[in-house]
């Protein structure tokens, strides 16, 4: 399962795990119509094609320290104690969030 990471209603790109790695990959169209955003600024992944990384990146680190630390999320998001990070990134991106700014999604 993909998430992806979206700016209002504009998808800017697509996160899997393969063989424990996270591999991130943009959409360009996307990002173009993000930079016209005062908020491009805290998105770190322009241009990403294929981008690898053994850790989870930045915006996905964050939320996912953000759903572990708080109760509420934890229980909608059905969390068990031995999820990992991607478990709990994929079972938060099926959720209903907030669309104003930057949200996970699952893809398509």
């Amino acid at each position: 399962m993909k998430v992806t990471y979206n700016f209002k209603d504009i998808k800017l790109g697509e996160l899997s795990k393969v063989d424990n790695k996270y591999i991130y990959n943009s959409n360009i169209e996307g990002e173009r119509k993000l930079k016209q955003f005062c908020s491009a600024g805290r998105y770190l992944l322009f241009d990403s094609n294929e981008l690898a990384s053994e850790t989870l990146f930045e915006p996905f680190a964050v939320i996912v320290s953000a759903v572990r630390g708080r109760w509420d999320l934890s229980q909608s998001a059905k969390l068990l104690a031995d999820d990992d990070d991607y478990t709990v990134l994929t079972k938060y991106a099926m959720l209903e969030q907030d669309t104003h700014l930057f949200w996970v999604g699952v893809a398509e």
